[in-house]
């Protein structure tokens, strides 16, 4: 409930909410103009019908490039890794390059990006199968004010402890490998 208690977002009293899409330009979700002359125009309209006057020269695209969301991480996200723009196509999803900012951590608080040095593929499918997977990611301990980018096929987890803003590429594609609790499905 961090997103309540850090940044005054109104959530359902009995929900655990770890997600908040802040700027969005997707089917199923857009963010919505509170104040002043374009009051409840949705981003799609402004990027639609304003993208100049608003946005300046930028490269046509049918939706706003990017996403913006608030996690908070009280457990271990599930390990993912989105395939670049080729794969993804080919898989029926969408690549997705994502940026983090830490913003709040607990102490100790980290990270996963990225498999390290020497596994292989069989190794790495062994230690899924076994529930053992985080010693061959790169564990990287983390504080407000961090950042890491994460582009497209690299393999990456959230740790518990942690709230972050996520800077990514327009998509709501997610492939994940792992989850740390293995009874989720």
């Amino acid at each position: 409930r961090h997103l309540e208690s850090l940044y005054g977002k109104r959530l359902p009293t009995a929900a655990l909410i770890g997600e908040s899409w802040e700027i969005v330009d997707r089917p199923e979700a857009q963010s919505v103009v509170h104040e002043g002359p374009l009051r409840g125009k949705t981003l799609h309209d402004l990027w639609c019908k304003h993208r100049a006057e608003i946005f300046g020269k930028v490269p046509a695209t049918p939706r706003f490039p990017v996403l913006c969301k608030l996690l908070d991480a009280q457990e271990n996200l599930s390990l993912q890794v989105h395939p670049p723009r080729v794969i993804a196509k080919k898989l029926g999803g969408e690549s997705k390059t994502e940026m983090w900012y830490i913003a709040n951590a607990a102490p100790k608080a980290r990270l996963y990006a990225g498999v390290k040095h020497g596994t292989t593929r069989e190794n790495f499918a062994k230690a899924l199968e076994q529930g053992r997977v985080e010693k061959h990611l790169h564990a990287i301990e983390i504080k407000a004010g961090d950042t890491i980018f994460l582009p497209s096929g690299r393999m990456h987890a959230l740790g518990a402890g942690s709230v972050l803003v996520e800077i990514q590429e327009n998509s709501d594609t997610t492939y994940r490998i792992y989850d740390w609790d293995r009874t989720k499905k």
